[in-house]
């Protein structure tokens, strides 16, 4: 079945494996912002765990060959199937649009409630450019998730203080929490940019990165 997009409010995209071996061009790996799930939604329709779907924030409207219209919505980030997987996405994520083409039919998997997760964060590079304290302010209280989208998750809670070093441009990695000038903790996620100033306080363990992006509200705590 052919399905025709109609309508897109949100950043929803078609995801499978990431794709390594390209941060030398400037493009990061990418693939599923949340893996588990993805694998969990293919296992049931039936496909390799990491088959590209359409993957889901906000409100998609498509339309079948018969004119058919469905509307498929998420609040949080979620996953649609369709047995056999999509086309493989491009090599830089690009969001659907309006006329794009998809296989369906699609399958929308319930989404997961929303919880406090517990994120396990190893020590970053740069402990010269904060606090003496600034990780354990980090470890110590609940951070609202308030902006989240591929390329990294805002955080908003305590302050994390910094000392005014220089921002040194480095190689950034998926999970990094860079940690902006008003104090704010940014997780990098898998549409990261591939080079960055803010200093980087902790990083996420792999594990754990998509539960950043899955809750409402994250504690962290230092592996």
């Amino acid at each position: 079945m052919k399905l025709t997009v109609v309508h897109v409010a949100g950043p929803i995209s078609v995801q499978g494996a990431p794709r390594h071996g390209r941060m030398h061009e400037g493009v990061p790996p990418g693939g599923a912002l949340l893996p588990s799930l993805l694998a969990s939604a293919n296992r049931a329709a039936g496909n390799r765990d990491d088959a590209p779907a359409v993957e889901l924030l906000g409100r998609l409207v498509v339309r079948a060959d018969d004119g058919t219209e469905t509307t498929l919505e998420s609040p949080v980030w979620t996953y649609a199937v369709v047995p056999g997987g999509q086309d493989a996405p491009p090599l830089v994520t690009t969001h659907l649009r309006k006329g794009d083409v998809l296989r369906g039919p699609l399958t929308l998997v319930d989404a997961p409630p929303s919880a406090e997760e517990r994120v396990r964060v190893i020590a970053g590079p740069d402990a010269d450019a904060f606090a003496p304290d600034a990780l354990a302010t980090l470890c110590a209280a609940t951070y609202e998730v308030f902006v989240r989208d591929r390329t990294g998750a805002r955080l908003r809670g305590p302050a994390l203080v910094r000392t005014g070093a220089r921002e040194v441009t480095r190689p950034m990695v998926r999970g990094a929490i860079e940690v902006a000038r008003d104090g704010m903790p940014i997780v990098l996620g898998p549409d990261h940019p591939t080079t960055g100033g803010y200093p980087i306080l902790a990083v996420v363990a792999d594990a754990d990165v998509e539960r950043v992006f899955a809750g409402a509200r994250v504690r962290f705590v230092v592996a």
